[in-house]
């Protein structure tokens, strides 16, 4: 056969084979570049008179009502000068109402625009909500139901199926239990306490409470095996399958990972029906196509990525290291009696746990890295033990539902056994959450990093011989060796003063690779969650060596707790005698008793001797020196310089109030740049050099002996 007919023939046989899976990556490609050259960006400019402004209008609710702890929420489109404009409307508080889908609505509140990130490592909620549409946030302060919706009968049927489906396992309704009963069921989420959420994610187990992939396949699978006792062939099972994972779907409230789910549950019924069981990634990429039709920014989301990641992970790799076992499982010719043959089985099944949960996590892994920061190594065991036992409280949760439609008098006790399978699970979790070195800190991966990573993990189980997979793994580990080399290797001064609004949270990272945090504070109750705990998380830290608290003010230390709680503090140096400050107190006993030295400061001291140098002045106020170049940092008092002491920046004392002070002290401090931790707009002198957390959100300076760089988080700054 000639050569050109050779190759003509291998292109046929590829795109027959791999055609359509082909099309499907070149869709996908188109896509990001799209949004590379920002097709999808949603044009804002003509709210842009209206943001921060009252408004009155009456909008038809476009969505099922989402209820959260403390408001409701539901899109709504708006009209403005003949554009319409998707809007997320919140009712924080919100009275009792029987507000629904369709109903329309007059609303008064305040129109917002997308809050965008302040500090590093915040979650871009701004992102997440303009890829689903939404043009702007509006503060709901009065609502009145002007004309009641009238929902399509599916909707009335779905929507009535998931209100039951809720109330058959809302057993000791408010605990913890029924939380997370209503969470694994129907995906009801509201109820979870913070902490326990956290546990499963430190456990590698947080997709047990998204009704996703596991939870469609254990519904499948009942369904299929209950449709077994009827006499009919397999693939009329398969067809009436169908139904309930649709049925499901839509009453968990469609959301993307149930929707993913029952799409590619569809894509494998549809292949088996078809007799093309083995185009197992044909179904991948159909479904993948399906979703991406209807919804192209889907591809940009983390749960899309981290579900077919997980997905395609198994696929790929579980069968690769199954298939030497189950060789030399099967490959033994001798004659084993029921016992052997039984052991061989509980180990090939472990086994299979074990290999199917390790594929997924090396699937995952640094897109885990990207979106948390984090990686659980616990998740390798524990999804071995919970994955099993998922099924079994799924199924008793399908027994209560149904007790609870036909057979009521039965509730207390298939309630009693749902709500100690779901303690038992609880406690689990905790165990392994708590299992230390559970959870690593690995920083935000860069996406040349990821791309890497993928392609040796690829090229790793494509290989076939031993010596290719150990240069493979070689060449990986001297990768990892230079990179970390290069990260914790000296290099220059870095301080950044976080957006906490009027409080205040410096963090200073030494060039001797020390982390040391001036103040831990902020105006908001969960500022250590939301914003100082993901700027270390995004970094990698994992220990903290000083943390100076200048002042009893809680502002300035609201965040302990989560320093605490999710990293190693070594040493605490109070500015003070805060003893009288009974949270503070009760932080310093917890932070000593996990083994932190606490060092309270009687006069001037020097806080800190390396490269550079921290001295406390006085009055919670520090002096940094580094060569040439030093920083003041204050606290809510006025320092007291001597006449000969200069300062490149200094940090306005009490966030810029009190203006004819600070004019004095930045007179006297010769200081070059000035910076404040702000909660509003500040005044200064013109001619003065400002950076403000209101307008520039995280402020950074680098330093190295000869210069220094201001660098502010926000490029597009408010109007000062």
């Amino acid at each position: 056969m000639p050569e050109k007919q050779k190759n003509n023939n291998t292109i046929l046989v590829f795109l027959k084979n791999y055609g359509f899976i082909a099309l499907v990556l070149l869709y996908i490609t188109a896509l990001i570049f799209a949004d590379g050259f920002g097709y999808f960006k949603q044009n804002t400019t003509f709210l842009e008179g209206l943001f921060n402004s009252p408004i009155t209008a009456e909008v038809t609710v476009s969505a099922p009502v989402q209820e959260q702890h403390n408001r409701i929420e539901f899109p709504a489109e708006l009209t403005v000068n003949g554009k319409k404009a998707k809007l997320l409307f919140r009712y924080y508080y919100a009275p009792p109402s029987d507000i629904t889908d369709s109903d329309v609505v007059k609303i008064t509140g305040l129109l917002l625009p997308l809050p965008k990130p302040r500090n590093l490592g915040q979650f871009d909620y701004a992102q997440y909500l303009s890829r689903k549409g939404y043009a702007g946030i509006v503060n709901v302060t009065n609502m009145e139901v002007i004309k009641k919706g009238r929902p399509a009968i599916f909707e009335k049927i779905t929507g009535k199926l998931r209100s039951i489906m809720i109330d058959s396992v809302n057993v000791n309704p408010g605990s913890a239990e029924a939380a997370v009963l209503q969470a694994m069921f129907v995906g009801e989420k509201k109820e979870i306490p913070q902490e326990i959420n956290e546990m499963f994610i430190d456990s590698g187990l947080m997709h047990v409470l998204v009704v996703s992939g596991l939870n469609v396949v254990y519904i499948a699978g009942m369904f299929y095996f209950l449709f077994g006792f009827l006499p009919m062939p397999n693939k009329i099972r398969l067809v009436l399958c169908i139904i309930p994972i649709i049925l499901y779907c839509f009453a968990t409230g469609a959301n993307p990972p149930v929707v993913r789910a029952s799409v590619l549950s569809l894509a494998f019924i549809a292949c088996f029906l078809l007799e093309r069981e083995k185009a197992v990634y044909h179904a991948f990429a159909l479904s993948a196509l399906i979703i991406l039709v209807f919804d192209p920014q889907a591809l940009f989301g983390a749960s899309m990525q981290l579900s077919f990641a997980a997905c395609l992970g198994i696929v790929y790799i579980s069968p690769k290291l199954l298939n030497p076992v189950n060789l030399r499982m099967t490959g033994k010719s001798e004659v084993v009696n029921s016992k052997a043959r039984t052991g061989r089985k509980i180990i090939y099944y472990l086994l299979s746990l074990f290999f199917v949960s390790l594929s997924a996590q090396l699937a995952v892994a640094p897109l885990l890295a990207k979106y948390f920061y984090k990686i659980s190594v616990i998740s390798l065991v524990s999804n071995i033990i919970v994955v099993p036992y998922v099924g079994v409280i799924l199924a008793l949760c399908f027994v209560q539902f149904l007790i609870y439609l036909f057979l009521p008098f039965l509730l207390p006790v298939s309630s009693y056994f749902c709500a100690f399978s779901a303690s038992v699970l609880i406690s689990i979790v905790e165990y392994f959450a708590k299992t230390p070195s559970a959870v690593i800190n690995t920083g935000a991966p860069s996406l040349f990093f990821i791309a890497g990573y993928f392609a040796a993990l690829i090229l790793f189980f494509r290989v076939k011989t031993v010596k290719a997979k150990a240069v493979i793994l070689a060449g990986c580990c001297v990768l990892m060796f230079v990179s970390a080399q290069i990260l914790f290797s000296p290099r220059k001064l870095a301080v950044t003063f976080l957006d906490v609004g009027e409080g205040n949270a410096v963090y200073l990272k030494t060039p001797e690779n020390k982390n040391i945090f001036i103040d831990c504070g902020g105006i908001g109750i969960n500022t250590g969650d939301w914003t100082i705990k993901p700027f270390l998380m995004s970094k990698g830290i994992r220990t903290i060596d000083k943390v100076i608290i200048t002042t009893d003010n809680w502002a300035h230390y609201s965040g302990f707790k989560t320093l605490l709680k999710n990293f190693k503090v070594k040493e605490i140096i109070l500015a003070g005698d805060f003893s009288e400050d009974p949270q503070l107190s009760t932080y310093i006993k917890e932070a000593e008793i996990k083994g932190a030295k606490i060092v309270t400061l009687i006069q001037e001291e020097l806080l800190y001797s390396g490269k550079i140098k921290l001295k406390n002045i006085g009055t919670g106020c520090i002096a940094l020196d580094y060569g040439s170049f030093k920083v003041l940092f204050t606290a809510d008092e006025l320092p007291e310089i001597k006449t000969n002491e200069k300062y490149n920046v200094l940090q306005m004392p009490a966030h810029g109030r009190n203006i004819l002070k600070n004019k004095a002290l930045i007179d006297s401090s010769g200081a070059q740049y000035l910076v404040v931790s702000a909660g509003n707009k500040t005044a200064t002198p013109k001619s003065i050099n400002l950076f403000s957390t209101y307008k520039h959100g995280a402020i950074e300076i680098t330093f190295d002996s000869k210069t220094f760089q201001i660098i502010p988080f926000i490029k597009n700054n408010r109007n000062n």
